[in-house]
């Protein structure tokens, strides 16, 4: 939980969140969040993938859109990466500069916004002088907010087969590469 994603978080933390709620709580609609200094309004009710576990990165992703009158829909993405783990956004970024292999960089979201927060997993074992396992690192919370991409099972017949061609292109590109 984070305050400066969701001000519930602030509110309950400082009492002033109303705990006289009996029965379910309504989750709001959407709500704005400052990401990288561009406004976002997150739709929560549009989960597009959700895998929230004891071990991983716990990612989150739902539709948002711009509060600055960009038209496109977005993908917000919450996870909780290695802090050694390259940071997505540059990466993709520079394989779109890059325009190596146009069957992969065509096929890249565009990156809107990405920031990381202070919030480390590694903050508790450094209180508690708790050693990191082997292997362990110190997770940091990143959200990175992306163009929505068109899922190709909307495409029309034709398109879709393409789409699909393409996608297995990309692939056998990457697994090539990784060969050699």
């Amino acid at each position: 939980m984070n305050a400066v994603l969701d001000d519930r978080v602030r509110r309950a933390h400082l009492g002033k969140f109303d705990c006289t709620i009996i029965g379910n709580i309504s989750q709001p609609i959407e709500w704005p969040v400052n990401i990288d200094s561009k406004m976002v309004q997150v739709l929560p009710n549009y989960i597009l993938h959700s895998a929230l576990g004891i071990i991983g990165r716990g990612t989150v992703a739902v539709k948002a859109k711009s509060m600055a009158g960009v038209s496109r829909d977005l993908a917000l993405k919450i996870y909780w990466p290695e802090e050694e783990r390259p940071d997505e956004a540059k990466t993709i970024s520079q394989a779109i500069a890059k325009r190596a292999d146009p069957d992969i960089y065509n096929h890249l979201p565009t990156v809107y916004a990405t920031q990381d927060f202070a919030c480390r997993t590694g903050a508790v074992r450094e209180a508690l002088q708790v050693q990191n396992e082997a292997g362990s690192q110190s997770r940091v919370l990143r959200v990175t907010v992306f163009t929505f991409l068109v899922p190709i099972t909307s495409l029309s017949k034709h398109e879709f087969i393409r789409a699909w061609l393409d996608c297995v292109r990309c692939e056998c590109y990457k697994t090539w590469l990784m060969c050699i």
